[in-house]
């Protein structure tokens, strides 16, 4: 797979193809991802891939790529979180931050730019069954997203599987806007600087013309 490639579907087709697809076994036994318990689980992937600056933080592992389909291996441990009380199984918030992550290495495995970034406007995620601590986990990414150096700014989707023992645990569909550079994404934060500062004006507009009428009543 060349992210100058097209992709083969979209991500909303594809998601419906990989809810009937199982893992690929013959592949994934000659990977580095682990599958069993006493599986050493692989290396970190780098950490400006999930836009992290600790190695503490992050939650997947270097990814095992067939086609534009990329699997990783889920830590479940994160300094980011600190959950109230233990659990017998991985907490769902935790779940949902590697999916995060994993979808931004998607998109940097594809060709988002070492600068770009992705604002979130959409994170759906179906949780199946309990998944349990210290046995490997694994998550199964598609991304249709391609970019390259001539790439405008664009959604890019992503739908994700976390696995456990050949079983979907959960699953997750993503829609980003990736920005590929560090200018557009400065314009794009004036843009939206300009929209919440009308927002907040006509907000606190209809909070004070309330609360003038309620004074005005009670005055009578």
């Amino acid at each position: 797979m060349n992210h100058t490639d097209e992709a083969p579907f979209d991500t909303e087709t594809a998601a419906a193809l990989l809810r009937k697809l199982p893992l690929d076994l013959n592949s994934l036994v000659k990977s580095h991802i682990a599958l069993r318990d006493g599986d050493k689980l692989p290396s970190l992937i780098k950490m400006n891939l999930v836009h992290k600056t600790s190695d503490e933080n992050v939650l997947i592992s270097e990814p095992f790529s067939t086609g534009w389909i990329h699997y990783f291996n889920m830590y479940q441990e994160t300094k980011e979180l600190t959950f109230d009380h233990p659990s017998e199984h991985v907490q769902g918030l935790l779940i949902s931050e590697a999916l995060r992550q994993a979808g931004i290495a998607c998109a940097h495995i594809q060709g988002l730019p070492a600068v770009g970034k992705l604002v979130l406007l959409n994170y759906s995620t179906n949780f199946y069954s309990f998944i349990e601590r210290n046995e490997p986990i694994i998550l199964r990414a598609y991304s249709s997203f391609t970019a390259n150096e001539t790439s405008e700014d664009k959604n890019a989707s992503f739908f994700i599987q976390v696995m456990q023992w050949g079983r979907v645990c959960a699953d997750s569909a993503i829609t980003t806007f990736a920005c590929l550079s560090i200018e557009r994404q400065k314009q794009l934060n004036k843009r939206l600087e300009k929209i919440e500062s009308r927002n907040k004006a006509h907000f606190e507009t209809k909070v004070s013309k309330i609360l003038e009428s309620e004074s005005a009543n009670g005055c009578v």
